[in-house]
């Protein structure tokens, strides 16, 4: 009788030992998860933040384009060279100017 008792016994305490590592794996499992989104909203705010920062960039990068185009066309019609060169330079300076940069 005492070998079943004890076999008993034995199954026993490996099934709580296996409800045990279940209950672990589980709950590093949870963890998981949870930092995952954690990481993953993070991203999603970032991307949203540089979406934004882009479109703001070349909004403003159109705006004065612009205006340098306005200024170089009247300049020529006037003939003014030095406004003309400096209509020019900003051009050229906004079309190298990389709209990531972070630099002004």
């Amino acid at each position: 009788m005492g070998l079943i008792i004890d076999l008993i016994n034995d199954i026993v305490n490996e099934h709580y030992a296996y409800i045990s590592e279940c209950e672990r794996n589980h709950t590093k499992m949870t963890k998981n998860i949870a930092i995952l989104r954690t990481k993953t909203k993070k991203l999603q705010a970032n991307r949203e933040l540089a979406e934004r920062y882009f479109f703001h960039q070349m909004q403003e990068r159109e705006r004065i384009f612009t205006s340098a185009s306005k200024v170089l066309d009247k300049a020529m019609k006037e003939g003014d060279t030095e406004f003309a060169q400096i209509a020019v330079k900003t051009i050229e300076i906004i079309q190298k100017k990389s709209p990531f940069s972070y630099e002004i």
